[in-house]
């Protein structure tokens, strides 16, 4: 959307989240492999939609496929002209 691509213009902004990003990267997002499919029964009675774009090429499907898999309640969202952004046109409608 035009008010996403306005942030991005602003440097404060994209060096923020870079820096998060990298943070959280470099420290493997702090959760050890497979913690969150380990621990799924603590938040399994928490009302859940996995949204995830179709053309997202960041995060690969196999994720949201995976824990829809082990999250029966939670309904898997696939959203035909999405991306990766939350801030997508399509993710946000």
């Amino acid at each position: 959307s035009v008010a996403f691509c306005e942030i991005l213009s602003q440097d404060k902004f994209v060096l923020g989240l870079a820096r998060t990003e990298a943070h959280y990267f470099v420290n493997h997002f702090f959760l050890k492999e497979g913690e969150i499919l380990e621990k799924l029964n603590k938040i399994r009675s928490i009302p859940c939609k996995i949204i995830h774009g179709r053309y997202d090429a960041i995060c690969p499907f196999q994720g949201a496929y995976e824990l829809s898999k082990n999250w029966p309640e939670a309904e898997l969202q696939i959203i035909d002209n999405g991306g990766h952004s939350s801030l997508d046109l399509a993710i946000t409608k």
